[in-house]
């Protein structure tokens, strides 16, 4: 599924102000790829929480919000609760 988002966004053609933090949202989420790779053939929980947190910090770390921003799209995190009884066939 990374793979399939990381070949969609290099796939686009985004606007030229938008190039750039797509271009680094990409580099992240593909670190993120190889550290769930690691955590995936990790020999203990410490070791695969060590990659898990690394990874995780990739796809919710500064690039998508950069990414987020160049694009006009929303930029603040929801809070966990809210807004969760509507239907949505979409969610970003």
């Amino acid at each position: 599924m990374l793979g399939e988002q990381i070949e969609a966004l290099r796939g686009h053609a985004w606007p030229a102000g938008a190039r750039r933090p797509v271009a680094g949202l990409v580099e992240d989420l593909e670190d993120a790829r190889e550290e769930w790779r690691k955590a995936s053939t990790a020999g203990d929980a410490d070791t695969y929480y060590t990659h898990y947190d690394k990874a995780y910090g990739f796809v919710d770390g500064r690039a998508t919000v950069t990414a987020r921003k160049a694009l006009g799209l929303a930029t603040t995190p929801p809070v966990p609760g809210e807004d969760e009884s509507r239907d949505s066939e979409a969610e970003v």
